[in-house]
């Protein structure tokens, strides 16, 4: 559709390795770093999906998602805007959700 932006979602390694455990029914100690991975990919993927519909609303173009990519490191996401910053705490630890706009005009301010 007309939006072109990301969804990133933050946490810790610990708290993706509950999310984990809890998504896949896997004990807490036999959580691997790929089962992390895959349900914090999943996660991305819900709340995507959530916030395409409630663009589409708006927009008469529906909307695409593409596969998420998971790192544990930096994340390089060009020509950014936010558009919005949630945080929770879940379990005491953060969890944030961040919706991006690709915004030429921003990028070329840097």
């Amino acid at each position: 559709g007309p939006w072109n932006g990301s969804v990133v979602l933050f946490c810790s390694r610990s708290l993706a390795k509950t999310a984990a455990a809890a998504m896949f029914g896997i004990e807490g100690g036999a959580v691997e770093d790929a089962d992390a991975r895959d349900a914090l990919g999943e996660m991305t993927n819900i709340i995507g999906g959530n916030f395409k519909c409630v663009e589409t609303t708006f927009d008469a173009e529906p909307g695409r998602l593409s596969l998420p990519v998971v790192t544990d490191g930096t994340l390089n996401v060009p020509r950014i805007a936010s558009r919005s910053i949630v945080r929770f705490a879940a379990l005491g630890e953060l969890l944030e959700v961040s919706v991006l706009d690709s915004d030429p005009v921003a990028a070329s301010v840097e």
